[in-house]
């Protein structure tokens, strides 16, 4: 005599599917946040570099410039300065967890406006004896641990 099991076929509580669905959703809705602020900030750096020269850029006008914006960062104007002559631009886009995606833009004011230097985020943040020599290029980082001679 054989036995009979009588299984049942286990469900899913409504429950369950509804909280995992948002949870899942919540996690998507992060990581597009955080890939847009990273792809664009990266994109847009990429994009300055190849038209300037060390952070310094060469007729290029200030419509050429936003242009090369990706992903619609914020703007902010930071200061005017020489004479009101000049304007600092910071370009932000938003993000959960890092707070340090941005770029400082300066250009001129006078009509046609032009795209003079850019820094980015590890710019800013470089303290001032961090600074390279004279004879160091701007990307090589010091490898030398001796204090600089005094004047």
């Amino acid at each position: 005599m054989g036995r009979r099991h009588s299984r049942k076929k286990r469900r899913i509580s409504r429950v369950r599917i509804v909280v995992s669905a948002v949870v899942l959703g919540f996690i998507i809705g992060v990581l597009a946040v955080e890939l847009r602020a990273a792809i664009g900030y990266q994109m847009t750096v990429r994009r300055f570099r190849e038209n300037s020269v060390k952070g310094a850029f060469t007729n290029v006008s200030f419509d050429r410039l936003k242009q090369m914006l990706v992903f619609s960062p914020k703007e902010e104007t930071i200061e005017t300065r020489n004479l009101e002559l000049e304007l600092e631009l910071r370009y932000s886009w938003f993000s959960l967890f890092r707070q340090d995606l941005f770029l400082n833009v300066i250009t001129t004011t006078p009509e046609p406006r032009q795209a003079q230097f850019f820094t980015t985020t590890t710019d800013v943040e470089r303290p001032e004896n961090d600074e390279p020599s004279a004879g160091q290029p701007a990307d090589m980082e010091s490898t030398s641990s001796d204090p600089p001679p005094d004047p």
